[in-house]
């Protein structure tokens, strides 16, 4: 395979946004280790399907895009008949298969190392099944959610709620209650990446009628619920924290605070789509140092 094609095939992928799927997992696994309960196989292989979902969302969103005459780049391109450094839509649906083929054998053998009661391996089973339909049909099929301004819940729901919860349950087969202010609370960090980048992409969702919740509330309003996520994410997180304070290691994360600020005053004053990308950037790589010295507390404690 040409270097050019691997770059463009890294490219649609997104993998560094897997990153943020894996944060669900290490914060899940985190929590499980605070309960002294975890299980090595079942994080790796939590972590390889929750990645190989973000994979498929990731290919789905620019075939879907790509559908509705959106320009995902100039990397994917309508045309049958394969082009340097490009790929088609017929190549995209394959990639789309050939994921989530993968993703329904890694979960499948989450599953077995789990060791779960009958009742919590079909619900295990049906979540799983639901993610990878989510995944797809999130920009895909005769009525997208994405398009209707659902994509925010699905994230907090995905990312936080099942995504984090879920993972102790996997190790722990248990959870507390508590456990949902960590797990929200990542959720509305992973839900104020999808709504900085739909901020960035304001402009072309508005003219493939994409209506995000940034379309329909404008850029201000967007703006204003960016920080909002932000606020709730570190108030939910610090709550988690008071109930079950120990040693002073657990206050680690409030170090990434001041990056996460930044990255809302960013939002206001920047307003190019290449400005965006960068704060984009950062503001991941300051939710991901945010879970790892989170979660690094926890282990400690």
């Amino acid at each position: 395979m040409p270097s050019s094609l691997i770059k463009t095939w890294f490219r649609a992928t997104r993998f560094p946004s897997t990153a943020l799927a894996l944060n669900s997992i290490t914060l899940g696994t985190a929590l499980a280790i605070w309960e002294r309960q975890w299980h090595l196989p079942t994080y790796l292989l939590a972590a390889s399907t929750a990645i190989t979902l973000q994979i498929i969302a990731n290919l789905a969103n620019d075939y879907g895009d790509s559908l509705r005459g959106a320009n995902v780049g100039a990397y994917v391109h309508l045309h049958p008949t394969p082009r340097d450094g490009s790929i088609n839509l017929q190549q995209l649906r394959k990639a789309i298969g050939v994921s989530s083929c993968i993703a329904l054998l890694s979960g499948a053998a989450l599953l077995y190392v789990s060791c779960l009661s009958y009742t919590a391996w079909l619900t295990f089973a049906a979540l799983g099944l639901v993610a990878i339909a989510a995944a797809i049909t999130y920009t895909v099929g005769p009525r997208p959610y994405g398009y209707a301004g659902w994509g925010d819940l699905a994230v907090l729901l995905f990312f936080g709620g099942i995504g984090v919860l879920g993972t102790v349950y996997l190790h722990a087969h248990q959870w507390r209650w508590t456990y949902a202010l960590p797990a929200m609370g990542y959720g509305c960090l992973a839900t104020a990446v999808l709504n900085l980048n739909n901020i960035r992409d304001l402009a072309l969702d508005k003219q493939i009628d994409k209506k995000t919740l940034a379309v329909r509330m404008g850029r201000w309003g967007a703006i204003a619920y960016q920080w909002l996520l932000l606020g709730l994410a570190v108030l939910l997180t610090v709550l988690f924290t008071v109930q079950h304070y120990s040693t002073v290691w657990q206050w680690l994360f409030m170090a990434i605070v001041p990056a996460l600020l930044q990255s809302g005053v960013l939002t206001m004053r920047l307003g190019s789509s290449i400005e965006l990308n960068g704060a984009l950037e950062r503001l991941g790589i300051a939710i991901s140092l945010f879970v790892a010295l989170f979660s690094a507390g926890l282990v400690v404690a």
